[in-house]
């Protein structure tokens, strides 16, 4: 991120990395892009963009973690609030399943993760 060249046409999907992108390097252009991995990578390929900010888990998944020029680091490019976190909502007067499906729910969640997820909603 820090070589490219002032005015670099930079992708992103996401409303919250153009912000992060934008804080780090307000001289970019960040464009709003849509697509596949595959062709939000063929936009750089074909100098239709200068870089493309994605998710290191997608590109993992599809076996194309070698597409990766560079890595963001969590502590300057932190991810989503409860990022990874899954939540259960059940109609407030459905007692049965408050009943049978808490106790299932307790008895996975995961208390450290449980406050790191109130901690980032916080901040929201």
């Amino acid at each position: 991120m820090a070589t490219l060249p002032r005015g670099a046409r930079v992708g992103t999907g996401s409303p919250r990395r153009r912000a992060q992108i934008l804080a780090e390097r307000p001289d970019l252009d960040v464009v709003d892009i849509r697509g596949n991995i595959d062709t939000r990578l063929s936009r750089v390929t074909a100098g239709d963009l200068d870089a493309v900010v994605l998710a290191a888990a997608g590109l993992e998944r599809i076996d194309r973690i070698s597409a990766a020029s560079e890595h963001l680091e969590l502590d300057r490019w932190p991810t989503a609030p409860g990022q990874g976190a899954l939540a259960l909502e059940i109609r407030t007067e459905d007692a049965e399943t408050h009943s049978v499906v808490g106790r299932a729910v307790e008895a996975v969640d995961d208390p450290f993760t449980h406050a790191a997820v109130l901690a980032e909603r916080g901040v929201l």
